[in-house]
């Protein structure tokens, strides 16, 4: 008999809750107002103190915002790009060999630009 380990169907299902959080979920939303909606309700409140509402809009920001992703290139350097202006018609047909099929899934709004 086998012991440790994964074994298919173990688990937390994906996207389950756990008991814990439904239930303080139900209770917030039986009492009228959220954690989210009490510190926009503060944020927005022009007769609040400014730094009280700075610290709500710094809780509430990661609820109605997502964080910017920083882009780079290998090894967290900057992103390669290539001038493809000055290239040979062999150069270019050789590209299009190569990603032809990966640029026909997408669209091109402004056609062949030669």
């Amino acid at each position: 008999m086998a012991h440790g380990g994964k074994r298919p169907g173990s688990g937390r299902k994906v996207g389950a809750v756990n008991k814990i959080t439904a239930q303080a979920k139900r209770e917030a939303l039986k009492s009228g107002i959220t954690p989210l909606q009490y510190m926009l309700g503060v944020m927005r409140n022009s007769r609040a103190d400014t730094k009280r509402r700075d610290d709500m809009a710094k809780a509430a920001a990661p609820f109605c915002h997502t964080r910017a992703i920083e882009h780079t290139g290998a090894n967290r350097g900057p992103i390669t790009t290539l001038d493809l202006t000055k290239a040979s018609d062999e150069q270019i047909s050789a590209l299009e060999a190569i990603f032809g099929p990966l640029a026909e899934s997408g669209s091109d709004d402004e056609g062949d630009q030669g």
